[in-house]
């Protein structure tokens, strides 16, 4: 990998981090890592599903329950909502609301 393209992925990293930070100052609440990459995911995705999120390779390490508690911490801080799918009404789409520069 060449130093020019790990610099463009520490890059990445650091907004990642000033997101986090930034909710934590603007909304009072507790992110932790996985919190912060779902809510990206779900913010940049359309139609996410909690097994959407799991399908995804960047999440393969994460066990479901951790998925499930990441997606109940941003729901209680109000930074997402979910609603049921009116195609398929098993499905709950979760889409990014807390944040208006996320939109």
């Amino acid at each position: 990998m060449k130093s020019s393209e790990l610099k463009n992925i520490w890059k990445q990293f650091n907004m990642a981090k000033n997101i986090q930070l930034e909710i934590i100052e603007t909304h009072n609440v507790t992110m932790l890592d996985i919190d912060t990459a779902v809510l990206i995911f779900i913010g940049s995705h359309q139609r996410v599903t909690i097994s959407k999120i799991l399908k995804m390779k960047y999440f393969r390490d994460y066990g479901m329950s951790t998925i499930k508690r990441a997606v109940d911490r941003l729901l209680r801080s109000n930074l997402i909502s979910k609603e049921k799918d009116t195609i398929d009404g098993r499905k709950n789409l979760l889409t990014v609301v807390g944040l208006s520069w996320m939109n």
